[in-house]
């Protein structure tokens, strides 16, 4: 029996070995799952977070397009631009009016350019009282393949997929509000693109100084048996895509971007200057006014003062001529520019130029950036009601109001003789403005108070009409800018 003994114990020691490592490879297997699961999980959610980043691209893309759409409009994106407005509608009254301000904004197609991938149209002017059937799109739509990339052992491969993108930018199709007894705000779509202007400035209803825009964006995997983009999204390219179709995920992520766009309006006459009270116009010595291209002051009411300078008329150059009364209304701020105050134009003066006192705003010869500053259009917003005033002097530390675009002064201004300032545009000014050399405004001179122009020694002071300055500056803001504050991003 103790010759077996040993083989006995050494079965034993066997099957206890093979138990162990029985155990340990269940455990490993389960280690494996474990990390399979884990990285599977990580693998699923870093998709997810890919797919929602892919998402606010895509609104982000759209939000663009339609702020692009209204960059694109000639006219701006008002009633009063558009071909099918009745010109007897009246926005002020009580009257019926056959559209609503949100009508204004028509994708469709313009000369061959198509504003949206999927054109349905709608009548938009014959039910309305129109004679003439115009047709626009209900959405700005686009859709497009995304690229997936892949990770391999040695680099990341770009490869195509079956996963799109399509943002859309609703219109508002049915009426939803307007001045007159014929308002149905119940069918108020609030996801679609609407005219604030009345809201958020002074302008009048439909003006189309200042919008709101949400872009939907939505990631979605198209399926291979589906030619038909309408048979996978509920029958409206307007909504999102079926979250499933046929037991397959289509809807992978969706996000939106909220914003507002605004622009500014004109309303100039042409003349050098425009002030409230012609009688309060004065050229002096060294003074030159020169009106050629329009006249040399507009004004409602009052009468030019003898001259002591020499100034230059449109026709005769001894006798300036005046636009007064009619349509000539003072230079207010919501004259000039339609549906603004001066707390609006400080906003929209941000994006395109500096807000500030004159000290921090316009630029000094010895600036590295001079060139560059005076030479490019530009929106200056003087924020000093007690005034400004240009000093003389050539030294390169010394400010010059001199550069492109509009100028806008919140108190009086006063260009010191031998400041050699010079400015090509429009120049706004809320007080009296008086203007010695050497320097000069090429475009249109503004004052709600007096102009003074001249009274140098030796130095020329110019007022000049310029329409192509004039324009230049008009273009600069006449373009939809984006009211950065007002973007909103969220995503699912």
């Amino acid at each position: 029996m103790r010759l077996f003994q040993p083989l006995h114990r050494l079965r034993d020691e066997r099957g206890q070995m093979f138990a162990g490592y029985t155990i340990a490879l269940l455990v490993m297997m389960l280690l494996a799952v474990s990390v399979i699961q884990k990285i599977t999980a990580q693998r699923k959610a870093g998709l997810r977070e890919y797919f929602r980043e892919q998402a606010i691209n895509v609104a982000k893309a759209g939000f663009e397009e339609g702020t692009s759409y209204f960059r694109r409009q000639p006219g701006g994106v008002d009633l009063a631009s558009t071909a099918w407005c009745p010109s007897n509608a009246n926005p002020v009254t009580s009257t019926a009016w056959p559209l609503w301000p949100d009508a204004a904004f028509q994708p469709g197609i313009t000369s061959g350019v198509y504003d949206t991938d999927y054109y349905s149209q709608i009548l938009t002017n014959t039910a309305y009282g129109g004679s003439t059937a115009m047709t626009c799109a209900s959405a700005i739509i686009r859709t497009y393949p995304l690229i997936f990339n892949n990770s391999s052992s040695t680099a990341q491969v770009a490869t195509g997929s079956r996963l799109w993108g399509r943002f859309v930018i609703r219109r508002q199709n049915t009426r939803n509000w307007s001045p007159g007894n014929n308002t149905y705000v119940a069918f108020t779509d609030p996801e679609a693109a609407h005219d604030l202007s009345a809201i958020r400035t002074s302008s009048a209803l439909g003006s189309g100084t200042y919008w709101s825009l949400v872009s939907h964006g939505y990631v979605f995997t198209s399926p291979s048996d589906v030619t038909n983009p309408a048979a996978f999204v509920g029958n409206s390219l307007l909504n999102a895509p079926l979250l499933n179709y046929n037991g397959t995920r289509l809807l992978q992520a969706q996000a939106t971007v909220y914003g507002e766009i605004q622009r500014m309006n004109f309303n100039l006459p042409k003349a050098a200057v425009y002030l409230s009270n012609a009688s309060q116009f004065f050229v002096q010595t060294q003074g030159y006014v020169d009106g050629t291209g329009g006249s040399v002051a507009a004004a409602p009411v009052g009468t030019i003062p003898a001259f002591t300078g020499s100034p230059l008329g449109a026709s005769n150059p001894s006798v300036p001529t005046l636009l007064s009364g009619g349509s000539v209304q003072a230079p207010s701020i919501s004259t000039v520019f339609p549906g603004q105050n001066s707390a609006s134009l400080k906003t929209m003066a941000a994006p395109f130029g500096r807000v500030g006192t004159k000290s921090v705003i316009f630029p000094k010869p010895a600036d590295n950036n001079y060139n560059a500053e005076v030479s490019s259009a530009t929106f200056i917003y003087d924020t000093d009601t007690a005034g400004a005033n240009f000093l003389s002097g050539t030294s390169n530390t010394v400010n010059q109001m001199t550069g492109i675009g509009l100028a806008y002064f919140a108190g009086p201004l006063t260009i010191s003789a031998g400041s050699y300032s010079s400015w090509a545009g429009i120049v706004y000014v809320n007080g009296n403005a008086y203007i010695q050399g050497p320097g000069d405004i090429s475009g249109i001179l503004v004052a709600t108070g007096s102009i003074t122009i001249g009274n140098s020694p030796s130095n020329k002071a110019t007022v000049e009409y310029n329409s192509d300055a004039i324009n230049t500056a008009e273009q600069l803001l006449q373009n939809f800018s984006v009211n950065v504050s007002s973007v909103v991003v969220t995503s699912q």
